[in-house]
């Protein structure tokens, strides 16, 4: 005897007779599945885009939905220091009142950051010092160099912001926000990086 099973939730038959419940089972998972689905949609729904159309489609809308988006890190935040130490030191004149430095001021100083960043073009922020005894700056998101900043001044400037623009990320995911300390201007007279406040916003 020939036992017909819908392929989709709706009416189970009751005088289903089976031994070995595969058509409860397919039903189960269909079950799950539209469940599932139902729930996406209305999440879909609630962030105001359409899951209709081609799955490239629905994928770049899901991906916009992050655009303007704007990620604010503190450096004391958890990090992985690649070489070097880092302190805070608290000073009144900063923003915030403070500074992350790497107290052992080496060439070659780094540490890094887990960011998650959707594909696109973003700008960066950080807010920091320069002054006669800071080093050259360099920023990378994983292994690309996104910008180089000479930290060198004569005098101290406290809360300096350096900026970075259209920065790409080709693709969505947990990143590595890298400072490296990278040499120093020829007048400068150490390897110092100081550093209150980053910022990465999404522009396009």
């Amino acid at each position: 005897m020939a036992y017909i099973y819908p392929k989709y939730p709706g009416e189970i038959f009751d005088d289903t007779d089976y031994p070995n419940q595969e058509d409860d089972k397919n039903w189960s998972k269909a079950w799950l599945i539209n469940a599932l689905k139902e729930e996406l949609q209305a999440c879909l729904t609630e962030l105001g885009t359409n899951p209709k159309g081609s799955h490239a489609s629905v994928k770049a809308r899901l991906e916009g939905i992050a655009a303007g988006g704007h990620i604010t890190i503190l450096p004391l935040s958890y990090y992985v220091a690649g070489q070097g130490t880092w302190k805070i030191y608290h000073d009144s004149r900063l923003y915030l009142s403070w500074e992350f430095v790497n107290d052992t001021i080496a060439n070659h100083d780094n540490i890094s950051w887990k960011i998650t960043l959707p594909k696109g073009t973003y700008t960066l922020l950080v807010v920091g010092n320069t002054g006669p005894n800071m080093g050259i700056l360099k920023w990378y998101i994983n292994t690309t160099l996104v910008t180089t900043s000479d930290m060198y001044g004569t005098t101290a400037e406290f809360n300096r912001r350096v900026y970075q623009t259209g920065i790409n990320v080709p693709s969505s995911g947990i990143k590595d926000l890298k400072l490296e300390i990278d040499g120093k201007n020829a007048s400068s007279s150490n390897y110092y990086s100081s550093t209150i406040y980053i910022a990465l916003w999404r522009t396009a």
